[in-house]
């Protein structure tokens, strides 16, 4: 797998972070790791491969192929991670790094998407779209998985929520660590269950993910010339160890239910 380096890539983000439209008004996020046979389409332009330290922008597609997964970073210090044949396109991103708020919404159309929740997600949801339901995550680790155009399975790793609505109108909603439904177009969404740790870890095995995560940055960092990955990023070590190892994370007293 392709990889920039972890100084490298903070530095691009905290470039951006710190820059705002000076450097390139339409940068959201940079490419992590590719594999070569991952795909990007940026906007009106031609299909190319995705290399690190590629910069993405609103409406780019990008296609992994079989060899392996993809990870994108955001202006937001939020992580998205794919899985071999997968993809997804950048619907919306709009973030503010002086108040620390935007809008993020990304389409998953086929594939293992893992989203770690950055600092729009800690202000109000980010929204993912696939061909069975819409959802919002607040906070936290959630995984998608699109198993088909008539299939999709959600897992809450760790955070706040993820509340949804399937093509049909039938909502639902997971609020505790470990959550899972699956939803099949036509029908109702399953009612949530506590899967496994074992079960999450294997899906995050699946995407490359081993260790702790990307390190973080914030404009201040920045201009002290140093890294900062602080417990209240949502792609910090931190985050990412309680979300794979202790399987709990913020639990949040509240029945189980799927919402109508």
């Amino acid at each position: 797998m392709r990889t920039i380096s972890s100084l490298a890539l903070a530095g691009l983000i905290c470039l951006s972070l710190t820059a705002g439209s000076g450097v390139n008004a339409k940068t959201v996020g940079v490419a992590a790791t590719a594999m070569p046979d991952t795909m990007t389409t940026p906007p009106s332009l031609n299909e190319r491969t995705l290399v690190p330290g590629h910069s993405l922008v609103v409406q780019e597609r990008v296609t992994t192929g079989a060899m392996g997964p993809a990870q994108l970073l955001m202006l937001d210090q939020s992580a998205v991670t794919v899985s071999a044949q997968s993809e997804l396109t950048i619907d919306a991103f709009v973030y503010d790094p002086n108040t620390r708020t935007g809008q993020m919404a990304i389409n998953l159309s086929q594939g293992l998407m893992r989203y770690v929740g950055g600092r729009i997600s800690k202000n109000g949801a980010v929204n993912i779209e696939t061909p069975v339901a819409t959802m919002g995550v607040r906070g936290g680790i959630a995984h998608v998985n699109v198993l088909s155009a008539t299939v999709v399975e959600v897992t809450l790793v760790y955070g706040e929520w993820i509340r949804g609505e399937t093509r049909s109108g039938q909502g639902f909603e997971l609020t505790q660590a470990g959550e899972f439904t699956r939803i099949e177009l036509g029908e109702l969404p399953t009612p949530p269950v506590i899967i496994p740790t074992r079960t999450i870890q294997q899906a995050a095995t699946s995407l490359g993910i081993e260790g702790p995560g990307a390190p973080a940055c914030t404009a201040e960092n920045d201009r002290r010339g140093r890294l900062n990955p602080g417990p209240s990023d949502g792609n910090s070590r931190e985050a990412e160890t309680a979300g794979l190892d202790s399987g709990t994370g913020d639990r949040r007293d509240g029945g189980r239910r799927n919402r109508r």
